[in-house]
């Protein structure tokens, strides 16, 4: 996604407590004709006046600030948002296709009614979204099935782990997703629906824009994160997509298919454009570094040594955030560094560049303790 110009922070009241507090004093010298001291009765009353308006002041100005979308949030936010035509996304229930079986085949037809549920292990149920039909003489048919609960705990199931029915049916001796689960998101959060307002004037654009490309890629389903759009020829455009966490989409996966049937919609897609949703290819990096802690830091040495896992955590999380994000040992450094470690040694990753077809994946990562220094 392309990076927001950030408009500098602005403030339309005055909201600090001591330059009210002066003011309410000195108004009130003025008018009393005498000095309030450190200790006055009714200078502690003013300060008490004061702090009350400030605050209040407080909450004019993020008042204020919210009705701009840098600084909108939640409902202010879905408000702007409406008001462009643009809805926040919200939570998706994971999908997938479940094979039923019946041995032997039966001499008349069984019904599938719809709402038949199966699972893998009592926890998450997927349900049939339409009745199927078994017909005599065969011995399997295959429907959709929706999971009965919305985000990402309904996705990755891998073919053939959805196997035990909930509602069991006469004469059906098996069932099984023929395919992975997927589709399932959370409701759109405030930062990934700020930037897709933002680029929701690029949609009114006929001459097929990186940023509309980039808008309905995002709209066509909340489990992608970030977008990346080439045109490797005239008249061809690419458009690789991110999922949550950094996941690579895999070669087959169902949600290729559907920002594909999105983006060729006649009424988003100019004519002339042959679009090609692709999945990014992975910048693989390992990671081994050696860090120490200062002596004066040895009563600490328990939570850094947790500081500093968090913080290499906190890297990889981010250097799979973004397709073409460079592999940056940098990063690293200046992460862990902040987590308490007074030198750090880093053998890999090294600063690698990567294009706008790549996102950094993470191999094999070995964090040592190397033990206390001398600061």
């Amino acid at each position: 996604m392309s990076d927001n110009y950030i408009i500098p922070e602005i403030s339309w009241v005055n909201t600090s407590p001591e330059a009210i507090a002066n003011a309410v004093i000195s108004r009130y010298e003025a008018a009393a004709g005498r000095t309030l001291y450190p200790g006055d009765p009714v200078r502690l009353e003013l300060l008490t006046i004061a702090q009350q308006i400030a605050q209040e002041r407080a909450l004019l100005d993020d008042a204020a600030a919210q009705t701009f979308l840098q600084y909108a949030r939640s409902l202010y936010l879905d408000v702007i948002g409406e008001s462009r035509g643009v809805p926040r996304l919200t939570a998706a229930a994971a999908t997938c296709i479940l094979q039923f079986t019946a041995d032997p085949a039966p001499a008349v037809d069984i019904v599938i009614p719809a709402g038949i549920r199966a699972t893998k292990d009592g926890d998450l149920a997927f349900a049939t979204t339409e009745a199927a039909v078994i017909p005599a003489g065969s011995t399997t048919v295959s429907v959709v099935a929706v999971c009965e609960a919305t985000g990402e705990a309904g996705n990755g199931y891998i073919t053939g782990e959805i196997a035990t029915m909930v509602d069991p049916i006469a004469g059906v001796a098996d069932v099984g997703n023929t395919n992975a689960t997927s589709g399932g998101a959370e409701p759109e959060d405030d930062e990934r629906y700020r930037e897709r307002v933002r680029l929701s004037i690029t949609q009114y654009s006929t001459a097929g824009p990186r940023d509309a490309y980039i808008y309905h890629a995002l709209s066509a389903s909340g489990q992608i994160s970030d977008v990346s759009v080439l045109s490797p020829d005239p008249g061809c455009v690419d458009v690789y997509i991110l999922l949550a966490g950094g996941v690579i989409p895999a070669p087959a996966a169902d949600i290729l298919d559907t920002v594909q049937d999105y983006l060729d919609d006649e009424t988003r897609r100019p004519l002339t454009d042959l679009v090609s949703v692709k999945a990014p290819v992975a910048g693989n990096y390992d990671i081994t570094l050696t860090y120490y802690i200062g002596r004066s830091q040895a009563a600490q040495v328990d939570a850094i040594r947790t500081a500093v896992d968090a913080a290499v955590a906190a890297y990889t999380a981010w250097q799979r955030a973004r397709i073409g994000r460079d592999i940056n040992p940098d990063e690293l450094l200046r992460l862990i560094l902040n987590a308490g470690a007074k030198r750090v040694v880093i053998t890999a990753p090294v600063y690698t560049a990567l294009d706008a077809t790549q996102v950094a994946q993470e191999g094999a990562t070995t964090v040592t303790y190397g033990g206390l220094e001398d600061d």
